[in-house]
């Protein structure tokens, strides 16, 4: 289970998000570690995947390319990121729904 996220799940999250899900940038396979446009596992709700205590599912997860993921979200709850950055309508379909969940504005300690 790569990232604690079972084998079936990192397949459909993979085939949904072929673009990152905040920017929109095409995510382009590549053989250097750090660059900006890498697609990350995002997990929605920045909770360590030990930690979920629901089901594991392609719903908490997203692709996100490592300059927004890692560089641009860090530590926030993804309601104040995605209000910060003005981006609530051009986000993918997975982060607007994830967001009218009721615990999606919880603060989040990581």
């Amino acid at each position: 289970m790569p990232y604690g996220i079972p084998q079936e799940v990192l397949r459909e999250i993979k085939a949904r998000d072929v673009d990152c899900v905040y920017c929109r940038k095409p995510m382009t396979p590549t053989t250097k570690p750090f660059r900006a446009d890498n697609a990350t596992i995002e997990h929605l709700n920045h909770l360590p995947t030990h930690q979920f205590s629901y089901p594991k599912t392609a719903e908490f997860f997203a692709m996100a390319c490592r300059r927004c993921n890692c560089n641009l979200r860090r530590d926030k709850p993804l309601a104040v990121w995605v209000a910060e950055q003005g981006i609530a309508d051009t986000v993918a379909p997975v982060v607007k729904t994830y967001l009218q969940r009721p615990q999606a504005s919880w603060a989040i300690a990581v």
